[in-house]
């Protein structure tokens, strides 16, 4: 079991250490944004998309170890193994711990990411409004595109011509 336990340990320290990163470059990100420095932004999210895919991978490494010892996915399986005889009192305490940890960093996670994805749609939806000026497009009327993005129809003149 002490070399089960160890595996188990070992996964979540590195979920753990992999989520805590995700929550640094979410927090980079949202500096990045209120910048408005293009550059930085898709060097975070290149570097996002690779740390997304390698927390993935670890997840589905720890559904792995839980599912072979026909224990139930997430908090409910880690609960279960620690409750089984055999997992050292100051491990399991320390696998609570890392596992309480995740969980606070996710929804860390999840809220600094929701926060961002709209200050992005703010940005874009700033950027569309600019080119309708530009364009002379600019009209309160209009369709929806399939995006649900509003399309202006207003053909008036362009203020810039190339």
């Amino acid at each position: 079991m002490k070399l089960e336990s160890d595996l188990l340990s070992d996964l979540l320290k590195r979920i753990l250490q992999s989520t805590s990163r995700l929550f640094d470059l979410l927090e980079q990100e949202s500096v990045q944004l209120k910048r408005q420095n293009v550059t930085e932004i898709v060097r975070i999210a290149e570097e996002k998309r690779r740390l997304v895919n390698q927390l993935n991978s670890l997840v589905s490494r720890q559904e792995a170890f839980l599912s072979s010892r026909n224990l139930f996915l997430g908090r409910m399986g880690i609960e279960a193994l620690l409750a089984q005889n055999g997992v050292e009192l100051t491990l399991a305490n320390q696998l609570e711990k890392d596992w309480f940890d995740i969980q606070r960093l996710a929804v860390s996670c999840r809220r600094v990411n929701e926060i961002n994805g709209a200050h992005i749609e703010l940005l874009k939806h700033h950027t569309q409004r600019c080119r309708d000026v530009l364009k002379g497009g600019l009209s309160e009327e209009g369709t929806y595109g399939q995006d649900g993005s509003k399309l202006y129809g207003g053909q008036s003149h362009s203020l810039m011509k190339a």
